[in-house]
């Protein structure tokens, strides 16, 4: 099934197995879109992060930074106990196109925090896409295309 939203310049292409779908409805389709934007959301919060290194070696090459969750609780706990570390702390920010790594030369506390919360705000903003995507999305082409069953039970 091929749904599009001219309006929002998009299309969704949904493969839902007749013999598990024999019947579908507005509920699968608007589940299988909302899963499709939470993807690409995962997507923009692992993939879209790019950072241009300030000190060190690597100064001012820009990278893609992978932010898994293990990498974003590293960054986490690294930036919460950054009173303990020694300056400077070199951490590997990512890699070039070759697979050469980057990485970022933190001479005091105050760079490796604001460096966490870049990443804090990446994440957020993300989401906060994501969440906008979903509570704007226009159901009506889809509603019009997957109407609800009429209610036939007795009140």
């Amino acid at each position: 099934m091929t749904v599009v939203d001219e309006q929002n310049a998009m299309w969704f292409e949904i493969y839902l197995p007749k013999k598990q779908y024999p019947n579908v409805g507005l509920a699968e389709v608007k589940k299988a879109i909302e899963d499709h934007i939470n993807s690409r959301t995962q997507e923009n919060i692992l993939n879209g992060f790019e950072y241009t290194v300030k000190h060190g070696t690597d100064k001012g090459i820009t990278v893609n930074t992978w932010l898994s969750k293990e990498n974003q609780e590293n960054m986490t706990k690294l930036a919460a106990s950054a009173s303990a570390l020694t300056f400077p702390v070199v951490y590997k920010i990512g890699e070039q196109e070759d697979g050469i790594p980057v990485s970022e030369s933190f001479s005091k506390a105050e760079e490796l925090q604001a460096f966490s919360d870049d990443i804090t705000k990446h994440v957020l903003q993300c989401l906060q896409d994501g969440w906008a995507e979903k509570n704007n999305f226009d159901w009506s082409p889809y509603e019009a295309l997957y109407p609800q069953p009429e209610n036939t039970s007795a009140e």
